[in-house]
């Protein structure tokens, strides 16, 4: 296993670093990885290694893609995000913690969407220390309704200049600006200009490889959540 996990290491490591330098990875970039993931998962299962049996390794590797995938074409994330899942699949697919499961990668996963949870909870403290400022962020936007002005809170903030990752989360109809909120940005271009609302583009594989080290070190951060919510309804 301790092969593994170095390999899966050096995989997110280096991916991580291209996404922060340029937010983008090569599509080759992954082949060698996946092909020797395949054929360690191939040989562990063809040997008999404990733990690696079809049932398994079925869901841990078709699961966990198909539900990496998904979260891409409902616009979640990049290729990027989706080609590295996919490719810890079959380099990390068993893996035993204190889970609903032993499947690594979906494990990893879950974790690194959790942990992305916390950027709206960044940015809405960002955006309420610039009102305690006095920090006039929806000038310009006052005809906005204060649902559109709460929910641009957590997706984005206002810069003084658009930064080189960052997507406008604005557009301007008849004069007027207004909030343009998406689902997704992968395929829309970076932001320019000045005094702009924008959502900064976030190096997603960077919270895969923390999701991936969270569950080398801790486990499941969703299997406490879900226990706790589950105890609690059985208790009632």
């Amino acid at each position: 296993m301790l092969h593994r996990i170095a390999i899966a290491l050096v995989m997110l490591v280096l991916a991580s670093y291209f996404d922060i330098k340029s937010r983008e990875v090569q599509d080759k970039f992954w082949i060698p990885f996946t092909i020797v993931g395949i054929i360690l998962t191939v040989y562990d299962f063809y040997v008999g290694t404990p733990g690696f049996n079809l049932i398994e390794l079925i869901l841990a590797i078709g699961l966990t893609s198909v539900l990496a995938w998904g979260a891409y074409f409902l616009r979640l994330y990049g290729g990027a995000d989706a080609k590295a899942i996919s490719a810890l699949s079959v380099i990390f697919p068993i893996y035993e913690t204190s889970s609903f499961h032993r499947l690594g990668a979906l494990t990893t996963l879950t974790n690194s969407i959790l942990l992305t949870a916390l950027l709206p909870a960044a940015l809405i403290i960002l955006n309420l220390i610039k009102l305690s400022r006095g920090e006039k962020i929806f000038q310009g936007f006052e005809e906005e309704s204060r649902f559109a002005k709460f929910k641009a809170m957590f997706l984005g903030l206002r810069r003084k200049e658009a930064g080189k990752y960052d997507f406008s989360m604005e557009n301007s109809a008849e004069g007027r600006r207004r909030f343009q909120f998406s689902l997704g940005k992968i395929d829309e271009d970076f932001a320019t200009g000045r005094d702009i609302w924008v959502t900064p583009g976030i190096p997603l594989l960077v919270f895969v490889l923390l999701g991936f080290i969270i569950t080398l070190g801790y486990g499941d951060i969703l299997f406490p959540i879900v226990s706790f919510f589950f105890r609690l309804f059985y208790r009632t």
